[in-house]
Protein backbone atom coordinates (compact mmCIF):
# COMPACT_ATOMS: atom_id res chain seq x y z
CA UNK A 1 0.00 0.00 0.00
CA UNK A 2 1.45 3.35 -1.03
CA UNK A 3 1.68 6.33 1.28
CA UNK A 4 -0.99 8.15 -0.74
CA UNK A 5 -3.41 5.25 -0.28
CA UNK A 6 -2.66 5.18 3.44
CA UNK A 7 -3.37 8.90 3.74
CA UNK A 8 -6.64 8.50 1.86
CA UNK A 9 -7.66 5.69 4.20
CA UNK A 10 -6.72 7.77 7.25
CA UNK A 11 -8.21 11.09 6.13
CA UNK A 12 -11.86 10.08 5.75
CA UNK A 13 -12.32 8.35 9.12
CA UNK A 14 -10.27 10.97 10.96
CA UNK A 15 -12.26 13.85 9.48
CA UNK A 16 -15.54 12.06 10.14
CA UNK A 17 -14.58 11.35 13.76
CA UNK A 18 -13.59 14.97 14.23
CA UNK A 19 -16.83 16.31 12.75
CA UNK A 20 -19.05 13.85 14.61
CA UNK A 21 -17.35 14.52 17.94
CA UNK A 22 -17.78 18.25 17.43
CA UNK A 23 -21.39 18.10 16.24
CA UNK A 24 -23.03 15.01 17.75
CA UNK A 25 -23.69 16.48 21.21
CA UNK A 26 -25.75 19.28 19.65
CA UNK A 27 -27.54 16.91 17.27
CA UNK A 28 -28.25 14.26 19.92
CA UNK A 29 -29.59 16.70 22.50
CA UNK A 30 -31.81 18.37 19.93
CA UNK A 31 -33.32 15.20 18.47
CA UNK A 32 -33.58 13.02 21.56
CA UNK A 33 -36.00 15.51 23.07
CA UNK A 34 -38.29 15.20 20.03
CA UNK A 35 -38.93 11.45 20.09
CA UNK A 36 -40.34 8.92 22.50
CA UNK A 37 -38.37 6.11 24.16
CA UNK A 38 -40.31 3.67 21.97
CA UNK A 39 -39.04 5.30 18.75
CA UNK A 40 -35.48 5.11 20.04
CA UNK A 41 -35.97 1.47 21.06
CA UNK A 42 -37.51 0.65 17.67
CA UNK A 43 -34.67 2.29 15.76
CA UNK A 44 -32.14 0.35 17.86
CA UNK A 45 -34.06 -2.87 17.24
CA UNK A 46 -34.16 -2.24 13.49
CA UNK A 47 -30.44 -1.45 13.41
CA UNK A 48 -29.49 -4.61 15.31
CA UNK A 49 -31.91 -6.98 13.57
CA UNK A 50 -31.35 -5.73 10.05
CA UNK A 51 -27.60 -5.49 10.70
CA UNK A 52 -27.55 -9.16 11.70
CA UNK A 53 -29.35 -10.14 8.48
CA UNK A 54 -27.03 -8.03 6.30
CA UNK A 55 -23.92 -9.43 7.99
CA UNK A 56 -25.22 -12.93 7.33
CA UNK A 57 -25.49 -12.18 3.59
CA UNK A 58 -21.87 -11.06 3.42
CA UNK A 59 -20.79 -14.69 3.42
CA UNK A 60 -22.62 -15.57 0.21
CA UNK A 61 -22.82 -12.18 -1.52
CA UNK A 62 -19.34 -10.79 -0.82
CA UNK A 63 -18.25 -10.60 -4.46
CA UNK A 64 -21.46 -8.89 -5.55
CA UNK A 65 -21.07 -6.28 -2.81
CA UNK A 66 -17.48 -5.65 -3.89
CA UNK A 67 -18.59 -5.29 -7.53
CA UNK A 68 -21.12 -2.61 -6.60
CA UNK A 69 -19.01 -0.77 -4.04
CA UNK A 70 -19.32 2.64 -5.73
CA UNK A 71 -23.10 2.27 -5.86
CA UNK A 72 -23.19 1.26 -2.19
CA UNK A 73 -21.22 4.39 -1.24
CA UNK A 74 -23.40 6.62 -3.43
CA UNK A 75 -26.60 5.16 -1.98
CA UNK A 76 -25.25 5.60 1.54
CA UNK A 77 -24.14 9.21 1.02
CA UNK A 78 -27.28 10.30 -0.85
CA UNK A 79 -29.62 8.57 1.61
CA UNK A 80 -27.69 10.02 4.54
CA UNK A 81 -28.18 13.53 3.16
CA UNK A 82 -31.89 12.93 2.42
CA UNK A 83 -32.65 11.32 5.77
CA UNK A 84 -30.68 13.97 7.65
CA UNK A 85 -32.45 16.84 5.91
CA UNK A 86 -35.91 15.25 6.19
CA UNK A 87 -35.16 14.40 9.81
CA UNK A 88 -34.92 18.06 10.73
CA UNK A 89 -38.68 18.34 10.26
CA UNK A 90 -39.54 14.70 11.01
CA UNK A 91 -37.35 13.33 13.82
CA UNK A 92 -38.90 9.86 13.65
CA UNK A 93 -37.81 9.67 10.00
CA UNK A 94 -34.27 10.48 11.09
CA UNK A 95 -34.09 7.77 13.74
CA UNK A 96 -35.75 5.00 11.73
CA UNK A 97 -34.12 6.01 8.44
CA UNK A 98 -30.62 6.14 9.87
CA UNK A 99 -31.16 2.81 11.64
CA UNK A 100 -32.00 1.19 8.29
CA UNK A 101 -29.16 2.97 6.50
CA UNK A 102 -26.54 2.08 9.09
CA UNK A 103 -27.66 -1.55 9.12
CA UNK A 104 -27.49 -1.93 5.34
CA UNK A 105 -25.20 0.30 3.31
CA UNK A 106 -22.93 1.53 6.10
CA UNK A 107 -22.35 -2.07 7.24
CA UNK A 108 -21.54 -3.12 3.67
CA UNK A 109 -19.28 -0.11 3.11
CA UNK A 110 -17.25 -0.88 6.24
CA UNK A 111 -17.02 -4.59 5.40
CA UNK A 112 -15.81 -3.97 1.87
CA UNK A 113 -13.09 -1.60 3.09
CA UNK A 114 -11.95 -4.04 5.78
CA UNK A 115 -11.95 -6.85 3.22
CA UNK A 116 -9.79 -4.81 0.81
CA UNK A 117 -7.27 -3.98 3.53
CA UNK A 118 -7.24 -7.57 4.81
CA UNK A 119 -6.42 -8.65 1.25
CA UNK A 120 -3.13 -6.75 1.24
CA UNK A 121 -2.12 -6.78 4.92
CA UNK A 122 -1.91 -9.60 7.41
CA UNK A 123 -0.29 -10.52 10.70
CA UNK A 124 1.74 -7.78 12.40
CA UNK A 125 1.36 -5.40 9.42
CA UNK A 126 -2.42 -5.59 9.71
CA UNK A 127 -2.23 -5.06 13.47
CA UNK A 128 0.02 -2.01 12.99
CA UNK A 129 -2.36 -0.59 10.39
CA UNK A 130 -5.40 -1.12 12.61
CA UNK A 131 -3.62 0.56 15.54
CA UNK A 132 -2.62 3.52 13.34
CA UNK A 133 -6.15 3.90 11.94
CA UNK A 134 -7.69 3.69 15.41
CA UNK A 135 -5.24 6.24 16.83
CA UNK A 136 -5.99 8.74 14.04
CA UNK A 137 -9.70 8.13 14.56
CA UNK A 138 -9.35 8.79 18.29
CA UNK A 139 -7.23 11.91 17.78
CA UNK A 140 -9.85 13.26 15.40
CA UNK A 141 -12.59 12.53 17.94
CA UNK A 142 -10.55 14.10 20.73
CA UNK A 143 -10.02 17.35 18.81
CA UNK A 144 -13.67 17.43 17.79
CA UNK A 145 -14.65 16.84 21.41
CA UNK A 146 -12.63 19.87 22.46
CA UNK A 147 -14.61 21.97 20.01
CA UNK A 148 -17.88 20.51 21.33
CA UNK A 149 -16.93 21.44 24.89
CA UNK A 150 -16.14 25.05 24.07
CA UNK A 151 -18.57 25.76 21.23
CA UNK A 152 -21.72 27.34 22.53
CA UNK A 153 -25.06 27.23 20.74
CA UNK A 154 -24.05 25.38 17.61
CA UNK A 155 -26.83 25.46 15.04
CA UNK A 156 -28.30 21.97 14.60
CA UNK A 157 -28.78 22.41 10.84
CA UNK A 158 -25.14 23.45 10.46
CA UNK A 159 -24.07 20.41 12.48
CA UNK A 160 -26.15 18.11 10.28
CA UNK A 161 -24.67 19.62 7.10
CA UNK A 162 -21.16 19.17 8.52
CA UNK A 163 -21.94 15.50 9.22
CA UNK A 164 -23.33 15.01 5.71
CA UNK A 165 -20.28 16.65 4.16
CA UNK A 166 -17.88 14.54 6.24
CA UNK A 167 -19.76 11.41 5.20
CA UNK A 168 -19.51 12.39 1.53
CA UNK A 169 -15.78 13.16 1.80
CA UNK A 170 -15.16 9.84 3.51
CA UNK A 171 -17.07 8.12 0.72
CA UNK A 172 -14.88 9.78 -1.88
CA UNK A 173 -11.60 9.02 -0.10
CA UNK A 174 -12.61 5.42 0.64
CA UNK A 175 -13.62 4.79 -2.96
CA UNK A 176 -10.40 6.26 -4.35
CA UNK A 177 -8.35 4.26 -1.83
CA UNK A 178 -10.32 1.09 -2.66
CA UNK A 179 -9.59 1.54 -6.36
CA UNK A 180 -5.91 2.18 -5.63
CA UNK A 181 -5.72 -0.98 -3.50
CA UNK A 182 -7.35 -2.93 -6.35
CA UNK A 183 -4.63 -1.66 -8.70
CA UNK A 184 -1.89 -2.62 -6.25
CA UNK A 185 -1.06 0.96 -5.23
Amino acid sequence: MTDRTKWLLLFGPTLTSFVYAATSPTVHIYFISLISPQVLALSNLINVGLGAVINTTIISLREMYRKYFLQIILIDVICFWCISIAGIEYPVVRFIGLAILFAISTTLWAMIMKDAINGILSGPKLTKWQALLESYDLYGAFLGGIIAVFAVDLDVEMCIMAQCTANALMGATDFVAYRRIGRGE
